[in-house]
């Protein structure tokens, strides 16, 4: 099996364009700005082989045509509402082979309808685009639904705990911020504070990937009957006067938190 090497193209003003890198080739995933991403091939003189779209936000597809333009024998990985145009055409269930790893296409919408995340159990990781970040989730956006992004994160949830997530943003520090705000007695997470800090000090500012295990014991949203006793979650509770507690309503509680933090 060959081995791969796993790079982080900065994008815009906080987007993570990953890239898989074997030899002198290279997938993408995501396309988020064409001149970062050709600057980081040429620099490294890297040949385009694929381009794997997790969904349709500008964000993530807006430098697509000018890398298909300056590589037009690159093949493109999609579902038709992210890239009707895309050369592989891929579902929820599909397998596609990289550098002979097989990733297994998961469809996770909530954020959007058409989100895709690509999980690869051999290499243990895990690309999610904006279904989930450190400390938090995508929001709920362009068709997607919060029972959607509920399932979809359950799903992540029942992945191996030593599954690497590549999230496609940095927003780890607001995240965990939000997080402690949420749960601020929570020594794990005033641990993971400590670490994350002296990660990015050390890594170009980047604080990705994380641990799924990490996530499990730290992310609101993977947790929500945990925070149940939380004063914020709990003065909600009685504001809105909910009689639902169960695992789905709380998530979205935290959910609709997050959205006004």
């Amino acid at each position: 099996m060959s081995i791969v090497k796993i790079s982080a193209i900065k994008c815009l003003s906080d987007n993570y364009v990953w890239s898989i890198v074997n030899g002198n080739e290279a997938y993408i995933v995501d396309a988020s700005d064409a001149r970062a991403i050709v600057s980081f091939l040429e620099k490294n003189s890297l040949e385009l082989k694929g381009i794997i779209l997790t969904h349709r936000h500008y964000d993530h597809i807006g430098g697509l045509e000018g890398v298909i333009s300056r590589y037009n024998r690159v093949k493109v990985y999609a579902n038709d509402k992210t890239f009707n145009g895309a050369d592989i055409k891929v579902k929820g269930g599909d397998i596609i082979n990289i550098f002979g790893y097989d990733f297994e296409v998961l469809s996770t919408p909530g954020h959007t309808d058409d989100h895709m995340s690509y999980y690869c159990k051999s290499l243990k990781i895990l690309f999610p685009g904006d279904t989930i970040f450190p400390f938090a989730c995508g929001r709920v956006l362009d068709g997607g639904s919060i029972d959607d992004l509920f399932l979809s994160l359950s799903r992540i949830k029942k992945l191996p705990k030593d599954t690497m997530i590549y999230s496609a943003h940095e927003y780890t520090i607001k995240n965990l911020d939000f997080a402690l705000y949420l749960d601020r007695d929570n020594v794990k997470l005033k641990i993971r504070r400590e670490k994350l800090k002296n990660q990015i000090k050390i890594n170009d500012g980047i604080s990705l990937p994380v641990l799924l295990d990490d996530e499990l014991r730290t992310n609101p949203f993977l947790r929500p009957l945990e925070l149940i006793d939380s004063p914020i979650i709990s003065q909600k509770i009685i504001t809105e006067q909910i009689v639902d507690k169960s695992e789905k309503e709380l998530f979205r509680v935290i959910r609709q938190i997050k959205d006004n933090f």
